[in-house]
């Protein structure tokens, strides 16, 4: 692949990955629920210290471990810098742009609902860029292909298994972790064509603007 072309790949995964981390900041700091996994990232700091971020490492490195061995494959090597990348673009959201900022009332639910759409069009715009996904869904497929459940139940097994464990530590399940669970999949699925179309037309234009160009 061209660099110009490589390099439109990683702007359209940094950027999901900023959006999406953004994203996930403003709704833990709303306080009315975050995602399911993100509460037992939130549960792990409350109950046993380190930063978010810092469990966003751990508990995605168990997870992308635990697929080689269900897949019985070897990790993918990439998947450990999506890890890196999440966490760290986490904690500085969390404990720089919002350390000081709480929200209450109507800001709460203004906060969780803007964070959950914006949470959709960063994941959208990660993965058009074909860069290797969360370990989390990878889980969602080494469960499916390991013990032959179809993805939907699949992915159920996942997400209530992360319910269940973020709530016995404390993290925040409350009504966004249900808005949350019903409304991510339709805007994931609203704009992820939308997101392709783009990085098409931007990668596009910058394969014709480098022909134009003298030799």
């Amino acid at each position: 692949m061209p660099v110009g072309g490589w390099f439109i790949r990683f702007a359209f995964y940094f950027g999901g990955l900023l959006v999406l981390t953004f994203a996930i900041a403003l709704i833990i700091k709303s306080g009315v629920g975050a995602g399911p996994w993100d509460a037992v990232f939130v549960g792990l700091n409350k109950q046993l210290g380190l930063t978010v971020g810092t469990w966003v490492y751990v508990v995605q490195v168990s997870i992308l471990l635990l697929n080689a061995l269900l897949l019985r494959e070897k990790p993918e090597l990439l998947s450990f810098v999506t890890i890196f990348l999440r966490g760290l673009l986490l904690d500085m959201w969390l404990y720089w742009s919002f350390m000081d900022w709480t929200a209450s009332g109507w800001e709460s639910y203004a906060g969780m609902m803007a964070g959950t759409a914006l949470l959709g069009v960063g994941i959208s715009a990660y993965l058009s860029a074909r860069f290797p996904k969360s370990p989390i869904d990878g889980l969602m497929l080494a469960i499916h292909g390991r013990f032959g459940f179809n993805v939907r139940l699949s992915r159920t097994i996942v997400e209530v298994a992360a319910v269940v464990i973020g709530f016995f530590l404390g993290g925040p399940i409350g009504v966004g972790t249900i808005v949350i669970s019903l409304l991510l999949g339709p805007i994931i699925q609203a704009t992820d064509g939308g997101m392709a179309k783009l990085l098409r037309f931007v990668s596009d234009r910058q394969v014709r603007s480098g022909r134009g160009k003298p030799g």
